[in-house]
């Protein structure tokens, strides 16, 4: 790669992300979303940069009329401003609605091709034009993108379901609009086995609608209205409502699950420190799951360890569930073994708990060399 590479690759690389970034709708912008189908801003720098070398080869093959033309530039301005309007185009039309994974990545590696040539071309030749430089650069422009988008969409479809479990449509949007723009045929874990993130997204309008029309009346009950307003991301008034409630047991855990979501950790585990002591079996489940949930939150794996623990001797009767979460722990903590032997005990303990084991133990072997799991 000669010098003027370096001179052609930082302003094709600013010009690019910076197009399809601040062209793509303001409402996505503000959810951290690029154009589509680049979903997040991670992804599309990561495109941009990897596909420069192969804009350049792209350049050194083409360009022989163009070579060292610096009026060459205001094309790239051009090109600049309307390829990020093209690809969200091309990518929302009827007639690629329904492109897979791979066809969409090889749209976001065009686009930024595209986006970056006019550059490369306008500063002369960069690369030496032979057959191994073209191959290398395809294979760092297509590959490495997608095998990132796919860890991104992982990413997504996990906190999103989380946000879902949590009542929280709202944020859970963003999430499956970006699975959505990166790979919107992918079927979903935790629906049915033909779901896909646009069915989920579908799903997401509905349940806000319906909340809207709990927060807006004045005939549900108070509690009802202060979980609709929290799962609208309209916080002020739902720590308004939820405090106004009596202080009952379920509503100090409805008020500590708020709190624990507004990522106010101490306020809330003081409300669940003390429901432990309640004589409610299940409102002493309730809290231990969420103080769990409160520690994971702040990265502290210790006291996750410690709070199910204690649950697991306190509440037999719930040791399954516990069990659950402690293998899950363990296994993002990189500790397959205790992982694996906590979901083994999980199951023997709840036996409906097997077939939501099944793929993290499947997993666990798979990426687990098997000396160390007896494979």
């Amino acid at each position: 790669m000669k010098p003027n590479a370096l001179l052609a690759a930082i302003p094709a690389a600013i010009a690019s992300a910076a197009a399809l970034w601040f062209l793509s709708p303001a409402d996505r912008r503000d959810s951290g979303l690029a154009v589509s189908p680049f979903g997040t801003a991670e992804l599309l720098i990561v495109n941009v940069l990897f596909a420069l070398p192969l804009a350049a080869v792209v350049a050194g093959w083409t360009s022989t009329w163009l070579t060292g033309s610096r009026s060459f530039l205001p094309f790239a301005i051009v090109a600049a401003m309307a390829v990020p309007f093209a690809v969200g185009a091309i990518a929302t039309s009827d007639l690629v609605a329904g492109l897979g994974f791979v066809p969409r990545a090889l749209l976001r590696t065009l686009a930024c091709t595209i986006l970056a040539w006019p550059f490369f071309s306008a500063f002369g030749p960069c690369v030496r034009r032979d057959r191994a430089s073209w191959l290398l650069a395809m294979a760092a422009a297509i590959v490495l993108p997608t095998v990132y988008a796919d860890r991104i969409v992982a990413d997504a479809i996990r906190t999103g379901n989380e946000l879902l479990r949590d009542d929280r449509p709202i944020a859970a949007r963003p999430h499956w609009l970006i699975v959505a723009d990166i790979d919107p045929e992918r079927t979903v874990p935790g629906f049915q086995k033909s779901t896909t993130a646009p069915d989920v997204l579908a799903l997401i309008e509905k349940e806000a609608g319906r909340l809207d029309k709990v927060a807006a009346s004045k005939s549900v009950k108070p509690e009802l209205r202060a979980e609709a307003l929290a799962g609208l991301e309209k916080f002020d008034e739902a720590e308004r409502a939820f405090r106004a409630l009596p202080p009952s047991p379920p509503n100090r855990v409805r008020l500590a699950r708020f709190l624990a979501q507004r990522e106010r950790y101490p306020e809330s585990d003081e409300l669940l420190q003390s429901l432990k002591e309640e004589r409610d079996p299940e409102l002493q489940r309730e809290a231990y799951e969420a103080l769990a949930r409160n520690a994971t939150a702040r990265f502290d794996r210790t006291a996750v360890e410690q709070i199910l623990n204690e649950a697991i001797d306190r509440l037999p009767k719930y040791a399954g569930s516990f069990l659950f979460e402690l293998a899950r722990m363990y296994r993002q903590a990189g500790r397959p073994l205790e992982a694996l032997r906590t979901f083994d005990r999980a199951v023997d303990a709840d036996a409906s708990l097997a077939e939501a084991a099944a793929p993290h133990r499947r997993a666990i072997r798979e990426q687990t060399p098997g000396c160390l799991v007896g494979r």
